[in-house]
């Protein structure tokens, strides 16, 4: 890959609307770009269905009041851009829209009712907090918090119970079934392994989550298992591999994390930065090598522990041995009905040896989704680690720099 022409970028945040609402308020409130602090986002892929969303605002303790009454029933009208910079004098390019969509959409929020910063003595009416504005506000009456948003359509559908019986469908049928059940849209889904067709699917009175957790392990819905996570913005209901097998339309399949720090002049050095490679049709981050942190020590590990695994059926309680290769036992892992029959406990052994944690700054945070593919490339790091990966965590942190926000990544990436 002809990386010697290349512009490469940083990309900046930008909160534009932060608008409240609740049953409690006669009006909605905005929350002013100059009283919204820092902000994180957490993804754990792997053991969460949600993500954590975290933002650290301060309002009027009238209106925070109004909002404790409102039974988790607060809503946020959020909208956050972004825009980038030419990473080598961290501009504003000339020929870039000054901000591009990021996400958009409304979030349930939830508070800390227990903030002990909520007390008597700074009580405030909620009529006299109405229209208070940043050039106004009585520091003295108003509280600074931690409030947590989860997209409404996803937190309310992954709830939904759905029970039914369905004659003559496949796989995809049922989980299309349920998700419309539960009118949750904008999910990517990899087609599913198994093509058997049932006579009929009895859909058990159970929550959504459950339903498609059950149907990936008892009926090996992916060969490598299943990845199931609601984003802030996107569903997805993928085969757990190192290769992107579910995508929109035009979205790039992979993500690449290029550490040439020898100076070659085709990978452009030590510059720093990211772009989206419409040429390649990829994604493409420079890491420095000392944001590259390894844990892969498959050889060291074989030699000390062996290289095979005892799988327990949770359902029948028979054992076995899996991937053999020689050597003693380290390991014992328990699984559901069905998983036996597919690669899913074979590649999390694997997985187990082969991680990697990289840390970027000012990136574009939609090239670090769980569907993409990412390539490690680098001649600095033990050439061990090169090769193809899945997202398995993310965070993100957004601290405020003026206006916009810049933003610290950290991945845990794991290989096959």
């Amino acid at each position: 890959m002809d990386l010697t022409n290349i512009n490469l970028y940083n990309y900046k945040y930008k909160i534009e609307k932060f608008l409240i609402t609740a049953p409690t308020l006669s009006e909605p409130y905005e929350v002013k770009d100059s009283f919204i602090g820092n902000f994180e986002i957490e993804k754990n892929f792997d053991t969460h269905v949600l993500p954590y969303f975290e933002f650290t605002i301060n309002i009027p303790n009238g209106v925070m009041r109004a909002l404790l009454k409102s039974n988790n029933n607060v809503k946020v009208n959020l909208i956050i851009k972004y825009t980038k910079y030419g990473s080598e004098k961290f501009r504003v390019e000339k020929n870039s829209s000054r901000y591009t969509g990021f996400l958009n959409g409304v979030f349930k929020m939830f508070i800390d009712d227990q903030d002990p910063s909520l007390n008597e003595q700074h009580e405030k009416e909620y009529e006299k907090s109405i229209g208070i504005n940043e050039t106004t506000m009585d520091l003295q009456n108003s509280s600074m918090m931690k409030v947590v948003l989860y997209n409404e359509m996803y937190l309310n559908g992954t709830i939904t119970i759905v029970n039914d019986i369905i004659i003559n469908a496949t796989l995809l049928d049922v989980i299309t079934y349920i998700l419309n059940k539960s009118k949750m849209k904008n999910i990517l889904i990899s087609p599913p392994s198994n093509n058997k067709i049932p006579s009929q699917f009895v859909i058990e009175p159970m929550s959504v989550i459950e339903q498609l957790d059950y149907l990936s392990g008892e009926y090996n819905l992916h060969k490598n298992g299943t990845l199931i996570f609601f984003d802030i913005d996107r569903g997805y209901i993928i085969d757990k591999s190192p290769k992107c097998t579910a995508y929109q339309l035009n979205e790039y399949k992979k993500t690449y994390l290029i550490s040439m720090n020898k100076g070659n002049n085709s990978t452009n050095g030590t510059k720093s930065g990211c772009v989206k490679f419409d040429k390649e049709k990829c994604n493409i981050c420079m890491v420095s090598s000392k944001a590259i942190q390894s844990t892969s020590n498959y050889d060291f590990n074989k030699q000390i522990h062996g290289n095979n695994l005892m799988y327990i059926d949770s359902n029948t309680g028979n054992t076995s041995v899996i991937n053999t290769d020689g050597g003693n036992i380290d390991g014992v892992v328990y699984s559901k009905k069905g998983e036996d029959g597919t690669n899913a406990l074979q590649n999390k052994l694997k997985e187990s040896k082969k991680n990697v944690t990289i840390a970027l700054e000012n990136v574009d945070i939609n090239f670090f989704t769980p569907n993409k593919e990412f390539i490690i490339s680098t001649d600095t790091v033990s050439s061990n680690i090169n090769g193809s990966y899945r997202i398995s965590k993310l965070n993100a942190s957004f601290k405020k720099d003026g206006k916009e926000y810049s933003s610290v990544l950290t991945c845990d990436l794991k290989g096959f």
